[in-house]
């Protein structure tokens, strides 16, 4: 039961309420009062039937203060002070406090612990099944080549991306084959700040292509290694044709890997700069992305890092979202988490505001991705990035107090519906966005369904045709000339 702890003349004692409803004041009340200035009645403090407690000056004299404020009736919390006269003073210390919470938030609540106890079960299935693998390994299809270079080590893996001309030579000549546990090395792909990725082959399942992400060794470390692992459970949750699939997660020579399939194509940096999509085309490929955010949103996961060189189109025009590394699943008990001080997540051309602006990183939410996916759209249409400098912090200073310039200064042709739509969802302040991806796909689909959108899916179809009969043309005068 809540307490009043009362101080006066240099001596405090504590009353505890054992009842709904209690009278203070100089005499005959429940609790008598050490204060000259105390009326015979004084105040009184009851149960409110919503649960919260109440305290109202039974027209007093000299009146009663809460919080050092005239008071006459009001709602009383943990810790709040009573004032009666000068000299005494009355602390209401409520054990347990009754928070009061509105439908929507019990709602949300509801919602998230529903979404945290899936997470949690994909997560034990998903270690249930590898322990499994692990403990049945499956006989090796395609057994390593006599006189194999294997990757036992970190100290080995070191040494080969401390050379990265050398090692791309040493895939690319064949002559020797490169191992790393159940996987042939094929290529190198990129090298990022959290690992080095390669193509492989893996020597369990005949014709698998991944891609092979191993964790830099230098960036091994148990927070590192949680983000990692915190990647193949992200994707894992989900089967979208637009997300990239995790084929394998597990630890070789003491290096953590992640087994992802092997997209065939190009990153989206490289088609926006080759400029070879259509406005329509453009419009498909952000529609696709906004699917995608939608359902990782709806599980309360921010991807944090949506830029061109995370999103990979094959040789058929699908698109597939990569590197959920360094991706946020939103925890009730981690309302205040962020990365380490001063470090800022993503690319600076195509991060959002509030990202740049190292604000307390438990503040983003998926809004940030929208805005991210909109400097991807900006990409697309105008073909340059929204924001250019000479430095990191250049483009993040602009980011976070500067509109892009509009894309019509730099692409005339850029439809004014697809136009309207990237700047509404490149807005500096996340309220003025669209809302979430649910928004953004309606706002697509009502473009498409204007005169302008017609108009676009009829010039796209025109292009295409025109690209068509130019391969032909091409690949009549090459068959000639052999």
């Amino acid at each position: 039961m809540p307490k009043l702890r009362i101080s006066a003349a240099g001596k405090t004692v504590e009353h505890e309420i054992s009842k709904d409803a209690l009278e203070a004041g100089r005499e005959g009340c429940d609790i008598a009062l050490p204060a000259k200035e105390a009326s015979r009645r004084h105040f009184r403090i009851w149960r409110h039937e919503d649960g919260d407690w109440r305290l109202k000056d039974l027209d007093s004299t000299n009146g009663t203060q809460l919080n050092g404020q005239p008071v006459k009736v009001s709602r009383i919390r943990h810790k709040d002070t009573i004032t009666v006269g000068r000299d005494c003073t009355i602390v209401f210390l409520d054990a347990k406090p009754v928070v009061l919470k509105s439908r929507a938030e019990k709602e949300k609540e509801e919602k998230e612990e529903a979404a945290r106890k899936k997470r949690e079960e994909a997560r034990r299935a998903f270690e249930k099944e590898r322990a499994a693998a692990v403990a049945n390994p499956a006989p090796s299809v395609i057994p390593p080549s006599k006189g194999a270079l294997a990757i036992e080590s970190e100290a080995a893996l070191d040494q080969l991306v401390a050379a990265p001309e050398k090692l791309d030579q040493l895939l690319a000549g064949g002559e020797r084959e490169v191992v790393f546990g159940d996987y042939t090395l094929l290529k190198r792909l990129s090298a990022g700040g959290m690992g080095v990725v390669f193509k492989a082959r893996s020597r369990k399942i005949e014709g698998l292509l991944v891609a092979l992400k191993v964790l830099r060794t230098d960036k091994v470390d148990e927070e590192n290694i949680a983000r990692f692992k915190q990647e193949a459970w992200a994707i894992s949750a989900f089967n979208h044709r637009n997300i990239v699939k995790v084929q394998d997660l597990s630890k070789h020579g003491g290096m953590h890997y992640i087994a992802m399939d092997f997209v065939d194509g190009e990153d989206l940096l490289a088609v926006g700069f080759k400029r070879t999509l259509t406005f329509w085309q453009t419009m498909e490929v952000i529609d696709k992305l906004a699917d995608v955010l939608r359902l990782v949103h709806g599980k309360n996961i921010w991807h944090r890092d949506i830029k061109p060189q995370n999103v990979l189109m094959d040789r058929s025009g699908e698109i597939k979202l990569i590197d959920f590394g360094i991706a946020t699943v939103e925890r009730e008990q981690d309302d205040a988490a962020e990365t380490a001080e001063g470090l800022i997540m993503g690319t600076p051309a195509f991060l959002s505001p509030e990202q740049a602006a190292r604000g307390k990183m438990g503040a983003v939410d998926g809004r940030a991705d929208l805005y991210s996916l909109g400097a991807v759209m900006y990409y697309l249409l105008t073909g340059r990035r929204p924001f250019t400098g000479r430095s990191a912090l250049e483009i993040l200073k602009k980011n976070m107090t500067e509109p892009p310039p509009h894309p019509h200064d730099v692409e005339e042709m850029a439809p004014d519906g697809l136009v309207e739509i990237c700047l509404k969802l490149m807005e500096k302040a996340p309220e003025n966005r669209y809302q979430g991806a649910t928004a953004l796909q309606e706002a697509l689909a009502k473009w498409r369904k204007s005169e302008e959108g017609r108009k676009e899916k009829e010039l796209h179809g025109k292009i295409l045709e025109l690209r068509e009969k130019k391969r032909r043309i091409a690949e009549r005068q090459q068959q000639g000339q052999a």
